[in-house]
């Protein structure tokens, strides 16, 4: 799509973002559950067995830790797209404060439909990752996906020629 239209559109914490961050923290227990049924398996070598799961229960729990502190990180920002360029507010950013706010360049890394992650770079500052969800919005979730897969003006989204008709 060219030219998306203006949106503004609230990301951050969400229980969606909760439920695939909590999914993949139970995922992730699978090698030190896999290492217990070895272990029990295999009588013989006890000390090796308990090593072994406890080195896989420790890189759970720093898996945990990780996925919480991205969790904790999620504050409530809002995306302003007004048709040339990208900016980022902190939380429900006024859209007459918005010329204040410094552009950037929102990435979409994942995308499952209704949720979008986001990866935000703004000139001269480290990226941020951005957890969209469409029960946030849900009158605005289709122009807000319209607008990060467009391509800005100037940068390449010229409208194609209108075909010709013969007669």
């Amino acid at each position: 799509m060219l030219n998306a239209p203006p949106v503004h559109y609230p990301v951050g914490r969400a229980a969606s973002l909760g439920w695939l961050l909590t999914a993949l923290w139970l995922v992730a227990a699978a090698p030190g559950v896999w290492m217990l049924f070895v272990a029990l398996a295999q009588v013989g070598s006890a000390r090796a067995a308990i090593v072994s799961v406890a080195f896989c229960s420790f890189l759970w729990l720093m898996a945990g830790l990780g996925l919480l502190e991205f969790w904790r990180r999620q504050a409530p920002r809002r995306l302003h797209w007004d048709g040339e360029c990208w900016r980022l507010g902190v939380g429900q950013t006024l859209p007459d404060a918005i010329s204040a706010l410094a552009p950037g360049t929102p990435a979409v890394r994942l995308d499952l439909q209704r949720c979008l992650l986001i990866r935000w770079q703004a000139p001269g500052s480290q990226a941020r990752w951005l957890w969209a969800d469409a029960l946030a919005d849900p009158q605005h979730w289709h122009l807000l996906r319209c607008a990060l897969y467009s391509k800005a003006r100037g940068q390449g989204a010229e409208p194609a020629a209108a075909p010709t008709l013969r007669a």
